[in-house]
C-alpha cells in the first residue's frame, strides 16, 4: 500500500496529465493554477497523517473547482479515516452541505460549534431560516447586529458568562 499511495494521491486529484510536469515560476511555465492548488493539496496527503489542517484552499479557484477539492478531501477523509479541518471564509451552499462539523468563529471568539445539519436547533430558538440562501452566511450573522433580520416572534436572547 505504501509504496501505491502517491499513486492514489495523485489519480484521486487528477493530476495523471501533469505528474511529470515541473510547477513552474514567474518564468517558466508550468501547471496551471488549480493544478498547483492541487499539486499543494495533495503533498499534505503523503505521510499517513491522521489530521491535515488546510486554510483557505479555495481561494483563486472558481466555485466548481473549490467544491471538487472539498468533495476530495471528504472523500480521503472517509476512505484513509482521517480528520481534516478546512478554514473558508465564506463557502457555498454546496460546499457547506459537504462539512460534517463546524466551528465558527467571530472576532476571535467561538460563536457556534456542532453537527453542520443543526438549523433546526436554530429554528427552536426563533430564528428563520427559510430567508437564507446561504446557512453559512446566516451562522456568521449569528452574534452580531445583523441577526435580527432573521428573529421570529419567539426569538429569545441568551447571555453566556
Amino acid at each position: 500500500m505504501i509504496q501505491h499511495y502517491p499513486g492514489i494521491v495523485i489519480e484521486s486529484y487528477g493530476l495523471q496529465d501533469c505528474k511529470d510536469t515541473k510547477i513552474g515560476s514567474g518564468m517558466l511555465r508550468g501547471v496551471s493554477g488549480g493544478e498547483r492548488k492541487r499539486v499543494t493539496s495533495g503533498e499534505m496527503e503523503i505521510g499517513f497523517r491522521n489530521v491535515t489542517f488546510m486554510d483557505e484552499i479555495s481561494t483563486g479557484l472558481d466555485s466548481a473547482a473549490a467544491l471538487d477539492i472539498i468533495k476530495l478531501q471528504r472523500a480521503l477523509a472517509r476512505t484513509f479515516h482521517k480528520t481534516i479541518v478546512i478554514a473558508l471564509l465564506q463557502p457555498s451552499l454546496q460546499v457547506f452541505e459537504l462539512f460534517d462539523h463546524v466551528i465558527l468563529l467571530n472576532q476571535g471568539h467561538v460563536t457556534y460549534q456542532g453537527p453542520r445539519e443543526s438549523s433546526p436547533l436554530f429554528q427552536e430558538d426563533g430564528a428563520r431560516l427559510s430567508s437564507v440562501p446561504v446557512p453559512a452566511d446566516f451562522l456568521l450573522d449569528i452574534g452580531t447586529k445583523e441577526q435580527v433580520r432573521y428573529q421570529t416572534s419567539n426569538f429569545r436572547s441568551v447571555s453566556l458568562p
